[in-house]
């Protein structure tokens, strides 16, 4: 009797796993992934996987067919422009695939298979359904159990990034500490704002430093009294934007720059036009950091990178420096 090979237990085995192996990448990775791009990619994976599995393609041309198809998923499930990047998603996608690929595999070669490794003549029996349920319950159950150990290890250290901020020609590096509770937008444009040191206002705008009493010139600025000396490029720039907080609510002053580039994750976040606050006072105590960062303009929510969408406070993310 000739061996069988079910193609639909074949194809959804393999559906499964990719998808679960996409969502793992996705989590660890941090990346946003749609479930419309992770079920086509899944599926994809599931069909291309038959012909060198059904063709008995020998074991040379059957890894670099996995490898150009891995690629391949990968770019579906994540729209990947970035070549570096996607070389990484495809290295973790791999990496997850060995540490918890084996032991689907051992659960699918549980039954199907006769005992010299050919395919059995047998039919589907439902003993070997519950081999692949079981094996993909437990690979689901390690990859929770991954991903909570890699959460609270995260637990506790502060996020920080290296910045720039571009304005009137200028271009001013500093150190941001990012912050999940700083919420604070323009209302003008939902644009995000950052709350910077005088330091950082001093090396971006000089003028300001003709002024030697900040706490004064902060104090007219927020009671809406613009300094008669003040610098006419700062007086374009300058906003007033109301903020509530937990010990009151007010104005605080702020500028619009032209263009501000996070350094996270080997890629570079672009904001254009947002608003850097000014704040008078140390932000931190031991200066490790000079401007406060929200958290919201970071990958954990879904970006576009679309370089055409110009309006002010879009992000996108660039191309990875070389």
């Amino acid at each position: 009797m000739e061996p069988v090979f079910y193609v639909d237990l074949f194809v959804l085995y393999n559906f499964l796993v990719d998808a679960l192996l996409l969502w793992a990448v996705a989590s660890l990775a941090g990346r946003p992934i749609r479930i419309s791009r992770l079920a086509g990619s899944a599926f994809l994976g599931g069909v291309a996987a038959l012909p060198p599995y059904a063709a008995e393609w020998p074991a040379s041309p059957t890894v670099g067919y996995a490898v150009v198809l891995a690629f391949l998923l990968v770019s579906v499930a994540f729209s990947v422009r970035s070549v570096q990047v996607l070389v990484r998603l495809t290295a973790l996608f791999w990496l997850v695939s060995l540490l918890y690929g084996g032991v689907l595999t051992f659960f699918a070669s549980w039954e199907g298979r006769d005992a010299g490794g050919g395919l059995s003549a047998a039919p589907t029996s439902h003993a070997s359904w519950g081999a692949l349920l079981l094996g993909y319950v437990l690979m689901f159950s390690l990859g929770k159990v991954t991903l909570r150990a890699l959460e609270r290890g995260r637990r506790g250290v502060p996020h920080t990034v290296r910045g720039t901020v571009r304005a009137e020609g200028r271009e001013v590096p500093f150190v941001g500490l990012v912050d999940t509770g700083h919420l604070l937008r323009d209302p003008l444009g939902n644009v995000p704002v950052f709350l910077a040191d005088t330091a950082v206002l001093l090396r971006l705008f000089p003028e300001l430093g003709s002024f030697p009493h900040a706490e004064e010139v902060l104090d007219q600025l927020v009671g809406g009294r613009i300094p008669r000396d003040f610098p006419e490029p700062l007086v374009r720039r300058f906003r007033l934007l109301p903020y509530r907080s937990v010990g009151g609510s007010g104005l605080l002053p702020a500028f619009v720059v032209d263009e501000v580039v996070l350094e996270a994750d080997r890629e570079r976040i672009r904001l254009h036009h947002p608003r850097l606050a000014w704040s008078v006072h140390p932000l931190f105590a031991d200066a490790a950091a000079e401007v406060l960062v929200p958290a919201q303009v970071f990958p954990s929510t879904e970006l576009s990178s679309d370089p055409r969408r110009r309006r002010e406070g879009h992000v996108e993310v660039a191309e990875p420096r070389a």
